[in-house]
């Protein structure tokens, strides 16, 4: 993957080159599903008791500046809730 560094507002310091060589990736559009209870772990930060690990699909997409041309992008993002007791 081809990046170069862009001159714009935000947090992202670098973006993907387009395939079609003239524009650049941008993200238009961010969207996180519900969080789901993933499974169910021993807890780790006391003596019994259980976690839940949940899970959420976030979906990114992007958009080329210069040709229109896009594509999604899928991740998963991961929490613990703590159960957890000592007595």
């Amino acid at each position: 993957m081809h990046v170069q560094p862009i001159h714009a507002e935000g947090t992202v310091p670098y973006g993907r080159v387009c395939s079609c060589g003239k524009g650049m990736y941008q993200v238009v559009s961010r969207s996180e599903g519900a969080w789901y209870n993933y499974r169910e772990v021993k807890c780790n930060s006391h003596t019994y008791g259980t976690d839940i690990i949940q899970k959420r699909d976030i979906h990114i997409t992007y958009k080329c500046n210069a040709c229109g041309k896009g594509y999604t992008s899928t991740a998963t993002q991961q929490k613990r809730i703590y159960h957890g007791y000592d007595n």
